[in-house]
């Protein structure tokens, strides 16, 4: 595992919506950093980054460090080393894990598995960081996803060999212990940003997470 992963002390793993170029992203991202959360994916879904969004994202990161926060940048992979970001995630259909690696040898690398474990042993062959499972839900930001079967959570839980997170429709109104518990890192997107109180909607999921440490 990488050495920034093990510094963790939350365990909740925060997904940007796609519209980080917007004015009011900045804001709730220093909510989101104020309220505890300290690992960031930042999702830009435009294929092109002009120059000037390059350095609104330097800033983003910038920002994310200065509250001794992880910034991980979602499949962008040429633009990690440029904004100095902790690390890359990646699908399946993006650039090759191995070839990840090779590029950015120091960096935290995650990547999407789906619902299949085999994937995760590939990934623990590419020598990444951690990979995530889902969907656990329906969610509001990818609409056409699998939801993850229970017969897959056996076999998911059995993994062990990287650090596990899950991701999907998440928020403090469907957390599930039962099936969250064996994961390192709960993923949430619109059940933080989209919520109206931010800091509260923080709160709750810390405290649904420390519950999972304790039990």
């Amino acid at each position: 595992m990488n050495s920034k992963l093990q510094t963790l002390s939350s365990k909740i793993y925060a997904i940007s919506p796609t519209n980080i170029f917007s004015k009011d992203f900045s804001t709730k991202l220093t909510q989101v950093l104020e309220s505890g959360v300290q690992i960031i994916q930042l999702r830009c879904k435009k294929e092109k980054i002009s120059s000037q969004e390059k350095i609104k994202l330097k800033n983003l990161v910038s920002l994310i460090h200065r509250s001794n926060g992880i910034c991980i940048l979602n499949d962008h992979f040429s633009l990690v080393e440029a904004i100095n970001a902790d690390g890359l995630h990646i699908g399946q259909s993006d650039i090759d894990p191995a070839l990840a690696r090779r590029l950015l040898p120091s960096k935290i690398i995650g990547i999407s598995c789906y619902q299949f474990v085999e994937l995760a042993y590939l990934a623990k062959k590419a020598h990444l960081d951690y990979v995530s499972f889902g969907a656990f839900d329906k969610s509001s930001t990818k609409k056409d996803v699998s939801i993850i079967k229970k017969s897959e959570y056996k076999k998911i839980n059995q993994f062990k060999e990287l650090p596990k997170v899950i991701i999907g429709g998440i928020k403090n109104s469907n957390f599930d212990q039962s099936k969250l518990s064996k994961f390192d890192m709960i993923a949430v997107s619109s059940g933080i940003f989209n919520e109206k109180n931010i800091p509260k909607a923080i709160k709750g999921l810390i405290t649904n997470t420390n519950i999972l440490e304790k039990d």
